[in-house]
């Protein structure tokens, strides 16, 4: 399965607000019988606006942002250790 945000179209962006929707997006996959899910976009930038934030890395410095961190925190480990307090110390 893919899945990926923010919709420009509907919603303000902001990296925490990402972070946390990540976050929010997997924690809900775990709970569906879904093998392998994977992040629609890993470098922000497009020919369509919706999409423009909603990679994973920075288009213009290349840098991760804080949703690329979540994602890796539920890459490296059982989804149920991703709680809301580890949420709390990657969008330090």
């Amino acid at each position: 399965s893919e899945f990926g945000g923010p919709n420009m179209n509907y919603e303000v962006y902001s990296d925490t607000m990402q972070a946390r929707r990540v976050y929010e997006y997997i924690r809900t996959l775990d709970t569906l019988p879904v093998e392998d899910a994977y992040f629609f976009k890993m470098v922000e930038g497009s020919g369509n606006p919706v999409h423009i934030t909603s990679g994973l890395i920075d288009m213009n410095t290349l840098t991760r942002k804080p949703a690329y961190e979540v994602v890796r925190a539920f890459e490296v480990c059982a989804p149920n250790a991703v709680g809301e307090s580890a949420l709390g110390r990657l969008l330090l």
